[in-house]
């Protein structure tokens, strides 16, 4: 039910929409997780089963729709910003829904987070940890999106939950409530710059999947693709760059 009126919030581009719904179906999932053993990678699974359907569904009509318009109009470049928010919002809404449903609910099987957290704390805390350390493990977890997005695109989605999911468990491992909402206004800015690369790769994988399942004989054509293929791959990097950056700092 839930998964319908996400689909229709994304039709709309009603991003006030988008983030209830999201934070609704994370609660409420949490509590379902916590009555089947409560156990954080059933709980990531969940959620990724609710919210992949629609947003599948949404951003293939609209890549759909984008591609057609970009081919038979021979324009060079097509626009994925509502993408980008509409992600970026999704993202926002479930971290503070696992946020929640870690803070409220007795500690489960976490053994997953605390160890995708403990180098995550180690970037954030210690200064001995270098750009290019945080650079080459932002870009691992880019290509796994772009490779995801590319055989199937909910594995794309599986990737923003899950991170979403690790960033809050740090959040909540720091015990107050006062100091991870101090660091998650302050890391937000990286944590966005990253999601947003990771958002671009998985577009580049759906175009190349589209690519491969679309004959094109027309060469400006191909050439066009190849541009706008690239410049996706670009755009998705220098955000990863720019998150590694921050991070770093």
């Amino acid at each position: 039910m839930l998964e319908k009126y996400l689909l229709k919030a994304q039709e709309k581009t009603s991003f006030l929409q988008i983030f209830i719904i999201t934070f609704l179906l994370t609660l409420i999932l949490g509590l379902a997780n916590y009555f089947l053993g409560n156990n954080s990678l059933l709980y990531v699974a969940l959620v990724s089963l609710a919210i992949s359907y629609p947003i599948v569904r949404y951003l293939h009509r609209r890549q759909r729709e984008e591609l057609e318009h970009h081919f038979s109009n021979n324009s060079i470049i097509f626009r994925e910003e509502r993408e980008i928010l509409m992600l970026w919002v999704l993202f926002i809404a479930m971290t503070i829904g696992f946020y929640i449903i870690f803070s409220l609910l007795p500690p489960g099987d976490h053994i997953y987070h605390q160890e995708f957290t403990s180098p995550i704390g180690g970037n954030f805390l210690e200064l001995e940890n270098t750009f290019l350390i945080v650079l080459f493990n932002n870009i691992q977890v880019g290509l796994v999106t772009f490779v995801l997005s590319f055989l199937f695109f909910s594995g794309f989605v599986l990737v923003i939950v899950w991170n979403s999911s690790i960033f809050a468990y740090y959040l909540y491992q720091m015990g107050s409530h006062s100091m991870a909402f101090v660091t998650g206004f302050i890391f937000i800015s990286h944590a966005l710059l990253e999601i947003g690369g990771y958002i671009m790769l998985g577009i580049a994988g759906c175009l190349l999947s589209y690519r491969i399942s679309k004959k094109l004989t027309d060469k400006k054509l191909k050439m066009q693709f190849i541009f706008q293929f690239s410049l996706t791959i670009l755009i998705g990097l220098t955000l990863i760059v720019l998150g590694a950056v921050v991070e770093s700092l």
